[in-house]
Protein backbone atom coordinates (compact mmCIF):
# COMPACT_ATOMS: atom_id res chain seq x y z
CA UNK A 1 0.00 0.00 0.00
CA UNK A 2 2.95 2.52 0.80
CA UNK A 3 4.18 1.38 -2.44
CA UNK A 4 1.33 2.17 -4.57
CA UNK A 5 1.07 5.63 -3.00
CA UNK A 6 5.09 6.05 -3.73
CA UNK A 7 3.88 5.21 -7.52
CA UNK A 8 1.10 7.07 -7.42
CA UNK A 9 -1.68 3.95 -7.63
CA UNK A 10 -4.40 4.07 -5.53
CA UNK A 11 -5.33 1.17 -3.55
CA UNK A 12 -8.64 -0.95 -3.71
CA UNK A 13 -9.42 0.85 0.02
CA UNK A 14 -9.71 4.28 -1.50
CA UNK A 15 -11.30 3.20 -4.33
CA UNK A 16 -13.59 1.25 -2.86
CA UNK A 17 -14.23 4.74 -0.50
CA UNK A 18 -14.73 6.65 -3.68
CA UNK A 19 -16.75 4.73 -5.46
CA UNK A 20 -19.15 4.20 -2.73
CA UNK A 21 -19.05 7.53 -0.67
CA UNK A 22 -17.87 6.08 2.55
CA UNK A 23 -15.24 6.44 5.16
CA UNK A 24 -12.05 4.52 5.53
CA UNK A 25 -13.24 2.88 8.31
CA UNK A 26 -16.56 1.86 6.75
CA UNK A 27 -14.50 0.63 3.61
CA UNK A 28 -11.88 -1.27 6.05
CA UNK A 29 -15.36 -3.14 7.40
CA UNK A 30 -16.89 -3.70 4.74
CA UNK A 31 -13.76 -5.55 3.56
CA UNK A 32 -13.64 -8.09 6.10
CA UNK A 33 -16.46 -8.34 5.77
CA UNK A 34 -16.23 -9.43 1.93
CA UNK A 35 -13.29 -11.32 2.65
CA UNK A 36 -15.05 -13.99 6.06
CA UNK A 37 -18.00 -14.12 3.60
CA UNK A 38 -15.36 -15.55 0.83
CA UNK A 39 -13.56 -18.12 3.34
CA UNK A 40 -17.09 -19.05 4.22
CA UNK A 41 -17.79 -20.10 0.32
CA UNK A 42 -14.62 -21.39 -0.60
CA UNK A 43 -14.10 -23.79 2.56
CA UNK A 44 -18.20 -24.62 2.07
CA UNK A 45 -17.06 -25.31 -1.98
CA UNK A 46 -14.36 -27.39 -0.90
CA UNK A 47 -16.63 -29.10 1.10
CA UNK A 48 -18.81 -30.54 -1.81
CA UNK A 49 -18.07 -33.11 -4.36
CA UNK A 50 -16.42 -31.74 -7.66
CA UNK A 51 -14.62 -33.02 -10.44
CA UNK A 52 -11.96 -30.82 -9.71
CA UNK A 53 -8.79 -32.86 -8.17
CA UNK A 54 -8.61 -32.00 -5.22
CA UNK A 55 -4.67 -31.11 -5.58
CA UNK A 56 -5.98 -28.18 -7.58
CA UNK A 57 -8.67 -26.86 -4.98
CA UNK A 58 -5.57 -27.02 -2.55
CA UNK A 59 -3.31 -25.25 -4.65
CA UNK A 60 -6.43 -22.64 -4.97
CA UNK A 61 -6.92 -22.72 -1.50
CA UNK A 62 -3.03 -21.88 -0.54
CA UNK A 63 -2.77 -19.09 -2.66
CA UNK A 64 -5.75 -17.18 -1.20
CA UNK A 65 -3.99 -18.05 2.20
CA UNK A 66 -0.62 -16.43 0.88
CA UNK A 67 -2.76 -13.43 -0.28
CA UNK A 68 -4.85 -13.04 3.16
CA UNK A 69 -1.28 -13.63 5.43
CA UNK A 70 1.18 -10.96 2.72
CA UNK A 71 -2.25 -8.35 3.27
CA UNK A 72 -3.29 -8.84 6.39
CA UNK A 73 -4.64 -6.06 8.73
CA UNK A 74 -3.69 -3.59 6.24
CA UNK A 75 0.05 -4.18 6.26
CA UNK A 76 1.77 -4.84 2.93
CA UNK A 77 3.96 -7.44 3.51
CA UNK A 78 4.77 -7.84 0.05
CA UNK A 79 7.14 -4.67 0.13
CA UNK A 80 7.39 -5.00 4.13
CA UNK A 81 8.79 -8.34 4.36
CA UNK A 82 9.62 -7.68 7.98
CA UNK A 83 6.32 -7.98 8.45
CA UNK A 84 5.40 -12.09 7.13
CA UNK A 85 9.25 -12.77 8.46
CA UNK A 86 8.00 -15.25 10.86
CA UNK A 87 5.40 -16.81 8.69
CA UNK A 88 8.32 -17.41 6.23
CA UNK A 89 10.31 -18.58 8.82
CA UNK A 90 8.00 -20.65 10.03
CA UNK A 91 7.18 -22.32 6.83
CA UNK A 92 10.99 -23.03 5.44
CA UNK A 93 13.06 -22.86 8.37
CA UNK A 94 11.38 -24.49 10.92
CA UNK A 95 9.23 -27.18 8.85
CA UNK A 96 12.72 -29.05 7.87
CA UNK A 97 13.84 -29.02 11.35
CA UNK A 98 11.73 -31.81 12.18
Amino acid sequence: MKFDKERGSSTALECFMKDHNISEEEAAKKFREMIENTWKVMNEECLRPTPIPRDGLKMLLNVARVGETVYKHRIDGFTEPHVIKDHIRAMLVDFMSI
